[in-house]
């Protein structure tokens, strides 16, 4: 049987990071060996202690960090008999996964955690994408729009699994009284937190009790903070940082958003519909919410880009308790079929083939 070993640059809060975290602990409770392998010793999410974590030593300077990484890749290999299948979760850490089991027949799964139509427009990034999902042994996508952007020759070993969760025990409930909004995320480009605050503007003229808080860090927050001042939404609009309690920032809230233009299947989405909460999300690229969501039927799904549909949604659900209730009903049970042994099964039933 094969030992699977996750590779990242860190467990530092992110989506890939927390995928790993609940795969793995599916993993391990199907009767598997896991390790994950982290070059930096950094670790915000709890780890099954059946898990082994090992960190890759690092040296200084680029060029050496990268032909370091692939080595030490490859060290590991060697130290478990090469009777390994490997799963890099991000970026770089796939071509140095791939440099490492180089002419070794060591499996490794690509995996694609992002939008890869908006990330690789030009011809020459799209080429080099397309070749490391060539070279894997296997690749997993999340949705179908992503695996359509790589060609058939890619496609044709590969499978589409979406994200484990762990339900939580908890389900949201209406509160008349609630008219709290909450978005989670990093402060990056593609979240286009800009259309979300100019969306508020209006949802606070039509809803003066409605306040918006948003839970993430990034490079944007001194630009969106003055964003927020200029349109005078500084007493109604708030940034609260990284939490570490997603699940009663959920159940203290009327409804959550994404106003993204471009992710992959957003966790943060997916953990507010598994608690029953009413969401509003984008159609970004990546398609993820368009595979989640039936509009008006579990949540509103409304055009990338804009600010009057984004800002009726979130209006509706504030008002319409009713429908805010049957729509977090319906997601929490549309929600059941990510559950993380269920999820792992699709996993290792792939990785079973390799052996």
């Amino acid at each position: 049987m094969r030992e699977i070993i996750i590779v990242l640059a860190s467990l530092n809060k992110g989506g890939a990071e927390r995928v790993a975290s609940v795969l793995s602990d599916a993993f391990v409770r199907a009767g598997k060996r896991v390790t994950i392998a982290l070059y930096r010793d950094e670790i915000e999410y709890s780890i099954n202690p059946m898990v082994e974590v090992v960190i890759l030593p690092q040296r200084p300077g680029k060029t050496h960090r990268v032909w370091n990484n692939i080595r030490q890749i490859r060290a590991l290999c060697g130290r478990k008999n090469k009777n390994v299948v490997l799963i890099p979760l991000l970026g770089n850490v796939l071509l140095h996964t791939l440099a490492a089991t180089w002419m070794t027949r060591i499996p490794v799964i690509a995996c694609e955690r992002s939008a890869p139509m908006s990330l690789h427009s030009n011809f020459l990034s799209k080429l080099r994408h397309y070749l490391l999902f060539q070279m894997a042994t296997f690749s997993v996508f999340q949705t179908e729009d992503v695996s359509a952007f790589f060609p058939f020759s890619v496609r044709e070993k590969s499978a589409i699994i979406l994200n484990p969760l762990s339900l939580p025990q908890q389900s949201w409930s209406s509160d008349d009284k609630q008219y709290r909004v909450v978005s989670l995320g990093r402060l990056h480009p593609s979240k286009n937190y800009p259309l979300l605050l100019h969306a508020f503007v209006e949802v606070h003229r039509l809803v003066p009790q409605a306040t918006l808080v948003i839970y993430g860090e990034g490079e944007l927050l001194a630009k969106l903070i003055a964003l927020r001042d200029s349109l005078g939404l500084n007493q109604i609009v708030s940034f609260r940082g990284i939490t570490n309690d997603v699940e009663s920032v959920y159940l203290n809230a009327a409804l959550y958003v994404s106003s993204s233009d471009y992710e992959g299947l957003s966790n943060s989405m997916l953990e507010a519909m598994a608690i029953g909460m009413p969401v509003v999300c984008t159609d970004c690229d990546g398609g993820g919410a368009r595979k989640m969501i039936l509009s008006k039927g579990n949540g509103y799904l409304v055009p990338k880009g804009d600010i009057n549909a984004l800002a009726e949604a979130i209006v509706s659900l504030l008002v319409d308790k009713v429908s805010a209730t049957r729509m977090g009903q319906a997601a929490r049970i549309r929600c059941l079929a990510l559950n993380s042994d269920v999820i792992a099964s699709e996993w290792i039933k792939i990785i079973d083939k390799m052996e």
